[in-house]
């Protein structure tokens, strides 16, 4: 069955949908997130987007779900943004379009989100943003533990594999941190990139896999988990002929 969606739907071809604790976020192209029952597709709450003082605040990034908490970074398409957290339990059953308030957020001159994504360790929210950032904060209160900051804007959603955190950035980087118990976090190795790079690492099998490039120009890098390049393949695309 056609179930509705908020009217500000919009532009949300550049927006990620996900899934958790039984509900599907859908990021509205005026900067709300809606909830839907994923069973049922009815429509629960309505996340507002929190920017004040009129400043436009979009969802370009991959929100992040975990143990009944979501995590959402905001982005106005430069160089501001913010994160905020949201509870997910419907605070009231009769009314599906009721509005949920964050239970933290960070500034209103935060660094900008555009395509980053959290990961969430123990007690804490670990996030990276086009700042070149890496924040710790702690996931229920937002209290900010420590920061890192590395070269390059980061676009992609950080990944968490084999105790260790993995990221990079459009500064033609990749990064291997460390986060102690306390929340300080550290490089633990790095390597330089052959160009720049909007996508998640993959870490499997003892190995890292890493795709980026711009425009014509791509490549896939293989590296070993102390990020020694192992293989690489460049990949060149002609730009077809126009008659």
């Amino acid at each position: 069955r056609d179930r509705s969606v908020s009217r500000g739907l919009g532009d949300v071809y550049k927006r990620q949908i996900i899934y958790g604790g039984g509900m599907i976020f859908v990021p509205l192209g005026n900067g709300d997130v809606q909830c839907f029952n994923a069973t049922t597709l009815k429509s629960m709450y309505l996340i507002e987007n929190p920017a004040s003082l009129g400043s436009y605040w979009g969802v370009y990034g991959a929100m992040h779900y975990d143990k009944g908490k979501l995590y959402v970074g905001y982005s106005n398409q430069d160089d501001y943004g913010g994160y905020a957290v949201y509870d997910t339990l419907d605070p009231n059953t009769d009314d599906e379009y009721e509005v949920v308030e964050p239970l933290w957020m960070t500034g209103e001159e935060d660094q900008s989100y555009y395509g980053a994504g959290a990961v969430t360790i123990e007690d804490m929210v670990v996030i990276g943003g086009d700042g070149g950032v890496v924040s710790v904060r702690d996931a229920k209160t937002g209290e900010e533990l420590t920061k890192l900051q590395l070269s390059g804007k980061i676009r992609c959603p950080l990944v968490y594999a084999d105790g260790y955190i993995w990221t990079t950035t459009k500064g033609k980087k990749i990064y291997k941190l460390l986060l102690s118990e306390s929340g300080k976090i550290t490089v633990a190795e790095e390597a330089d990139l052959p160009n720049s790079s909007n996508a998640s690492p993959v870490v499997t099998g003892g190995k890292v896999y890493i795709t980026g490039g711009v425009r014509g120009a791509g490549f896939l890098a293989v590296y070993d988990m102390n990020l020694t390049l192992l293989a690489l393949s460049l990949i060149h695309i002609s730009e077809p002929t126009r008659h």
